[in-house]
Protein backbone atom coordinates (compact mmCIF):
# COMPACT_ATOMS: atom_id res chain seq x y z
CA UNK A 1 0.00 0.00 0.00
CA UNK A 2 1.38 3.50 -1.01
CA UNK A 3 0.01 7.03 -0.52
CA UNK A 4 -1.29 8.63 -3.38
CA UNK A 5 -2.21 12.17 -3.79
CA UNK A 6 -4.84 13.25 -6.10
CA UNK A 7 -4.93 16.48 -8.01
CA UNK A 8 -7.35 18.25 -5.34
CA UNK A 9 -4.47 17.62 -2.48
CA UNK A 10 -6.36 14.57 -0.88
CA UNK A 11 -5.15 11.41 -0.26
CA UNK A 12 -5.59 7.70 -0.74
CA UNK A 13 -4.12 4.81 -0.38
CA UNK A 14 -2.93 2.28 -3.61
CA UNK A 15 -2.49 -1.22 -3.93
CA UNK A 16 1.07 -1.59 -5.26
CA UNK A 17 3.35 -4.16 -5.45
CA UNK A 18 6.86 -3.76 -4.35
CA UNK A 19 10.14 -2.79 -6.46
CA UNK A 20 11.38 -6.31 -6.07
CA UNK A 21 8.06 -7.81 -6.87
CA UNK A 22 7.68 -5.56 -10.18
CA UNK A 23 11.34 -6.44 -10.84
CA UNK A 24 10.27 -10.15 -10.58
CA UNK A 25 7.27 -9.07 -13.07
CA UNK A 26 9.07 -7.22 -15.81
CA UNK A 27 12.12 -9.82 -16.26
CA UNK A 28 9.37 -12.20 -17.27
CA UNK A 29 7.52 -10.05 -19.59
CA UNK A 30 10.84 -9.34 -20.88
CA UNK A 31 11.46 -12.66 -21.71
CA UNK A 32 8.58 -13.22 -23.19
CA UNK A 33 8.42 -9.68 -25.32
CA UNK A 34 11.98 -8.66 -25.08
CA UNK A 35 11.09 -4.96 -25.67
CA UNK A 36 13.85 -2.12 -24.87
CA UNK A 37 11.35 -0.53 -22.73
CA UNK A 38 11.13 -3.49 -20.28
CA UNK A 39 14.68 -4.30 -19.83
CA UNK A 40 14.67 -0.70 -20.08
CA UNK A 41 11.87 -0.51 -16.38
CA UNK A 42 13.97 -3.38 -14.76
CA UNK A 43 17.37 -1.15 -14.72
CA UNK A 44 15.46 2.03 -13.20
CA UNK A 45 13.49 -0.37 -11.20
CA UNK A 46 16.87 -1.66 -9.14
CA UNK A 47 17.36 1.79 -8.41
CA UNK A 48 14.59 1.37 -5.67
CA UNK A 49 14.74 -2.02 -4.38
CA UNK A 50 15.10 -2.21 -0.73
CA UNK A 51 15.31 -5.64 -0.63
CA UNK A 52 17.92 -7.05 -2.55
CA UNK A 53 17.98 -10.45 -1.37
CA UNK A 54 14.59 -11.16 -2.30
CA UNK A 55 15.46 -10.80 -6.06
CA UNK A 56 18.85 -12.02 -6.20
CA UNK A 57 19.18 -15.42 -7.21
CA UNK A 58 15.87 -14.85 -10.35
CA UNK A 59 18.00 -11.98 -11.16
CA UNK A 60 21.66 -13.57 -11.43
CA UNK A 61 20.06 -16.43 -13.80
CA UNK A 62 18.15 -14.02 -15.87
CA UNK A 63 21.53 -11.70 -16.58
CA UNK A 64 23.65 -14.78 -17.24
CA UNK A 65 21.93 -14.91 -20.96
CA UNK A 66 19.64 -11.38 -21.38
CA UNK A 67 18.39 -12.12 -24.70
CA UNK A 68 18.71 -9.20 -27.13
CA UNK A 69 15.82 -6.73 -27.40
CA UNK A 70 13.13 -8.01 -30.79
CA UNK A 71 14.21 -4.60 -33.24
CA UNK A 72 10.39 -6.44 -34.68
CA UNK A 73 8.34 -5.53 -31.61
CA UNK A 74 10.24 -2.23 -30.10
CA UNK A 75 12.88 -1.12 -32.74
CA UNK A 76 15.83 0.96 -30.67
CA UNK A 77 14.83 4.04 -32.68
CA UNK A 78 11.17 3.36 -31.29
CA UNK A 79 12.36 2.94 -27.50
CA UNK A 80 14.82 6.22 -28.18
CA UNK A 81 11.48 8.23 -28.42
CA UNK A 82 10.00 7.09 -25.14
CA UNK A 83 12.39 8.15 -23.53
CA UNK A 84 11.90 12.03 -21.75
CA UNK A 85 15.29 12.35 -20.20
CA UNK A 86 18.90 12.08 -20.39
CA UNK A 87 20.62 9.82 -23.42
CA UNK A 88 18.59 5.99 -24.38
CA UNK A 89 21.05 3.46 -22.80
CA UNK A 90 21.85 0.52 -25.23
CA UNK A 91 21.28 -3.06 -24.99
CA UNK A 92 24.66 -3.81 -23.95
CA UNK A 93 24.63 -0.28 -21.18
CA UNK A 94 21.55 -2.22 -19.05
CA UNK A 95 22.39 -5.53 -19.43
CA UNK A 96 26.34 -4.52 -18.02
CA UNK A 97 23.99 -2.23 -15.52
CA UNK A 98 22.32 -5.58 -14.37
CA UNK A 99 25.34 -7.75 -14.36
CA UNK A 100 27.03 -5.43 -12.02
CA UNK A 101 23.96 -4.69 -9.97
CA UNK A 102 23.95 -8.70 -9.30
CA UNK A 103 27.75 -8.66 -7.76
Amino acid sequence: MAPYERIDGSKVNVLVLSPEDLVMEKIETYKDRKAYKDLYDITVLLNNVKEPNKIKKVLSEFSKNIPVPDEKLQSYSEFNSIIYAGPSPSFEKMSDFIKRWVL
